[in-house]
């Protein structure tokens, strides 16, 4: 099953993110500022470059993993620092349900499912 990160600070809109990927068959992590995460741990992430520690996870994972699949959603339009990222989707805040489905879909295709140590 796919593991989705989901890095947004807002509890309400982390809430309705975490349905969506739900919904979509896939497994939601999330994440909160207040946590580190391991991008190693997930085959997507979903992030908000507002997140503290946000843009540097998506860098870490880029970094390790270099196909590592992201879906950015934010309310700023891209920036060039985002863009180097190279997101699967870019999604300006707000955004219709099947424009997300969609996009978690195509992650979903790029994705290289991760590995659990035993």
């Amino acid at each position: 099953m796919t593991r989705v990160l989901i890095a947004e600070p807002s509890p309400d809109i982390r809430l309705l993110l975490r349905r969506a990927v739900k919904r979509l068959g896939f497994e939601a992590v999330e994440l909160t500022s207040r946590e580190r995460a391991d991008p190693s741990s997930a085959d997507v992430l979903l992030l908000e470059p507002a997140m503290r520690g946000g843009v540097e996870l998506a860098r870490t994972a880029r970094r390790t993993r270099p196909g590592f699949p992201i879906v950015i959603c934010s309310i700023y339009s891209a920036t060039p620092e985002l863009a180097a990222l190279e997101p699967v989707a870019y999604l300006v805040k707000p955004f219709r349900r099947e424009t997300l489905d969609r996009a978690l879909a195509r992650a979903d295709s790029a994705a290289t499912p991760h590995i659990e140590a035993a």
